[in-house]
């Protein structure tokens, strides 16, 4: 619960507390407390609260990894004032926020979200060697395509993908970068 739902995984040692929350996108809320630390995430329309308290013997310096709601971040937050952030550039699935604080004890996080939702796709669940695999955008754009096992044969990308399938049987994967907003 602690690791895999609230994603939290402290390193006393370099004194940094990363939390990764992975509590389902549509929850409005989440609330955990421990003798060590307490997490509370709050959605409110377009903003997202989160109000970390930790309780550790020494103040840690926060590292929040935040799955992206929306095209585009309207304003970051740390304690009451804008605070830097950047995009984390090998996210799987979701596009991820990150936001490093300096140390302390207690931090209140809002990240303001704005545009419109991220686009979702679906492929197959299978595919047979020499079948074209086929992926139809509407609002945004392949930026780059990574093969590493080499599955994938005649690539085209940009609004679409269209590839031929190759190689050995069984489950293959392949990934591809997106921009939308």
């Amino acid at each position: 619960l602690v690791e895999g739902l609230f994603g939290v995984s402290p390193d006393l040692i370099n004194q940094r507390l990363t939390i990764r929350p992975g509590w389902p996108s549509d929850w409005p809320f989440a609330f955990m407390e421990t003798p060590d630390l307490k997490i509370q995430f709050k959605r409110d329309g377009l903003v997202d609260n989160y109000r970390i308290d930790s309780h550790f013997s020494k103040a840690l310096s926060l590292k929040l990894l935040a799955k992206a709601r929306l095209e585009s971040v309207k304003s970051v937050r740390l304690n009451g004032q804008e605070t830097v952030w950047k995009l984390v550039e090998n996210a799987i699935e979701f596009p991820e926020l990150e936001i490093i604080t300096p140390s302390g004890s207690n931090f209140e996080l809002e990240i303001v979200w704005d545009g419109n939702s991220l686009e979702r796709f679906s492929t197959k669940s299978f595919y047979a060697k020499g079948e074209t695999l086929s992926i139809e955008l509407k609002s945004s754009h392949i930026t780059k395509v990574f093969d590493p096992q080499l599955i994938l044969k005649s690539v085209k990308a940009g609004k679409s993908l269209q590839a031929e399938l190759q190689g050995e049987l069984g489950g293959r994967t392949a990934f591809v970068k997106l921009q939308q907003g």
